[in-house]
């Protein structure tokens, strides 16, 4: 019985804070958290949404740190000027200025 009452405590308690000003207090964190207890007290498995929540976080921040790559319709920065010197015939290769 009173794990009922704490799991109805947890439920009145996330329909109180489902607004933007209390997500701003609590946070994502504290809101999952949340999430979490109520889903634990009523036998619910989470855990595994929040795990691929966390790798899709992991992957996203990764993927953001990673160098950007060249894009392919560019040519290498190099061969842009050379190709304007040789249309120019300045600079080119056998020019003998």
């Amino acid at each position: 019985m009173e794990r009922e009452a704490q799991a109805q405590k947890l439920l009145q308690f996330l329909q109180i804070t489902a607004n933007p000003t209390d997500i701003t207090i609590l946070g994502l964190d504290g809101r999952k958290e949340l999430l979490a207890k109520t889903a634990s007290n009523m036998g619910l498995e989470i855990e595994e949404l929040f795990a691929k929540q966390e790798a899709q976080k992991l992957m996203q921040a990764l993927s953001q740190q990673m160098p950007k790559q060249v894009p392919q319709n560019e040519p290498p920065e190099g061969v842009t000027q050379m190709a304007q010197e040789a249309r120019m015939g300045t600079g080119g290769i056998g020019d003998t200025a």
